[in-house]
């Protein structure tokens, strides 16, 4: 199931408080080390781009970059030419902002805000935050290894949770604005939103050569055009994890999986193999070669609760993507500037 594009608060603590006082990014040496004010989300200082009016200073657009960079590997970043790097930062940094700023849009439109309890249970948690890094100067103090203020987590921090409340505003059949009865599933089903996949998985995992898997996942592929078995080198490869569970391939809607993957997925025609698709996520990393199939009406009919609140899901991602389509950016410095000359 796809993760939520933004980056979580795991994974933001995980930046701020581990051992990355020497990670450097440019920019200018960051406008002479200047010292950003990020208050509510806005700054009248380093604003890089705008996304409908709303700025985005070098503070933020940073903080998305070393996520997605997280993701993706140091490796791989090093290995990338200039114009790589630049659709790199395009596709995945750019894209995670417009998603952020679609999504509070959508929930404006809905009337989704944060409550009392919810903002004291914010409140709470950067205190504890604070108290971990033994003091508000400690504190201060690991954010600006990462060119942060407290302010700017905050408000990161705001907008995590607001994303959350969203979420389960769209998939919950009590306050869902989707129509997500059995008819709307069979339809997506009948118009190809819904399709049966099967797929061979090669997982990176942490001691592993990637190369060497990435090679492994491409004799297999070639195997596969061959016209060996795609379902035999399913059972001799694949190391996806619910291969037990689902030993007949996922039916899944468009938007529900990570997006390298659902890409891929909703290219292929009924019987049409995949490439080998690398794809990088916050919960994994591997190579896939997918095969889609006729779907299973047997399957649909059983499992009408679980592929609803997969709809509503693929829906509530489907929504802020259309926002994002239509959004208006403005870049104020190139976005060859922004990204970093090295990170040590």
């Amino acid at each position: 199931m796809k993760k939520f594009s933004y980056i979580t608060l795991l994974l933001a603590a995980s930046f701020l408080f581990c051992s990355c006082g020497s990670q450097k990014m440019d920019y200018q040496t960051y406008k002479e080390t200047s010292k950003t004010q990020h208050e509510n989300g806005l700054s009248n200082q380093d604003i890089v781009m705008t996304i409908d009016g709303h700025d985005i200073c070098y503070a933020e657009f940073r903080y998305y970059f070393l996520a997605e960079l997280n993701l993706l590997g140091q490796d791989t970043w090093s290995s990338f030419t200039n114009e790589e790097k630049q659709s790199f930062s395009e596709e995945k940094v750019v894209h995670d902002l417009l998603f952020e700023r679609s999504a509070a849009k959508l929930a404006e439109q809905h009337g989704v805000t944060l409550d009392k309890q919810e903002i004291e249970g914010i409140e709470s948690y950067i205190q504890e935050a604070i108290n971990n890094a033994q003091g508000e100067d400690a504190f201060t103090h690991e954010l600006e290894k990462l060119y942060l203020t407290p302010s700017l987590y905050r408000f990161i921090t705001f907008q995590d949770q607001l994303m959350t409340k969203l979420y389960s505003f769209y998939t919950n059949e009590a306050t869902t604005p989707l129509k997500a009865d059995d008819a709307a599933i069979v339809k997506a089903a009948q118009d190809g939103e819904l399709i049966h996949i099967k797929h061979i998985f090669i997982k990176n995992d942490p001691d592993d050569n990637i190369e060497q898997n990435e090679v492994l996942a491409q004799t297999i592929y070639e195997k596969a055009k061959s016209g060996e078995s795609f379902e035999e080198l399913i059972s001799q490869y694949s190391e996806d994890p619910a291969l037990e569970q689902e030993p007949d391939g996922v039916h899944i809607f468009r938007h529900e999986m990570n997006d390298a993957f659902d890409q891929a997925a909703f290219s292929l025609e009924i019987g049409e193999m995949s490439q080998v698709v690398p794809v990088y996520s916050d919960t994994y990393s591997g190579f896939h070669i997918l095969k889609r199939y006729e779907p299973d009406s047997a399957y649909v009919d059983k499992n009408m609760n679980t592929l609803r609140q997969n709809y509503m899901a693929s829906q509530f991602y489907s929504e802020i993507e259309k926002l994002a389509s239509k959004a208006n950016i403005t870049f104020k410095e190139k976005l060859q500037t922004l990204l970093p000359d090295q990170i040590d």
